[in-house]
């Protein structure tokens, strides 16, 4: 038995990352976080696993969804993973310049911008509510 919960969480993060993804590529979105960037671009950049200033780094997701396919309910650490996301997603959204209009912006750029926060709030009240449900002997 799967923790469904937190696989639906995590299937949204994986398909908020994916749609970022796509839009980064398809507007030049860069990956900047504090104002650091890689040379190459956005396309070479999501491959190698840096993610872009919509999306979060393939590698992540994967672990993520990993984690999600083996989590039983009520299992302390699969919470923990669900917080610990959604406080990453929730940070890298708000360290990118393209999150506060300092780069150009399209109705696809913001559209991706409002996924990745509310991934974010998903992923966390995912992680927040599986808390309240762990039995007192787990």
């Amino acid at each position: 038995m799967t923790d469904r919960p937190l696989l639906v969480a995590v299937g949204v993060f994986a398909a908020s990352s994916a749609f970022g993804a796509a839009v980064s590529v398809k507007e030049r979105v860069r990956g900047e976080p504090f104002g650091i960037g890689l040379s190459g671009t956005v396309g070479m950049q999501v491959a190698a696993g840096w993610g872009s200033g919509l999306s979060a780094p393939w590698p992540l997701q994967a672990l993520a969804l990993g984690v999600a396919v083996y989590a039983r309910p009520g299992v302390p650490w699969a919470r923990n993973v669900s917080v610990g996301l959604g406080t990453v997603m929730l940070l890298g959204t708000l360290i990118e310049p393209v999150t506060w209009g300092r780069r150009s912006r399209s109705r696809l750029t913001a559209t991706a911008v409002s996924l990745n926060l509310l991934t974010a709030v998903t992923l966390l009240w995912t992680g927040r509510k599986s808390a309240t449900n762990i039995p007192s002997h787990a």
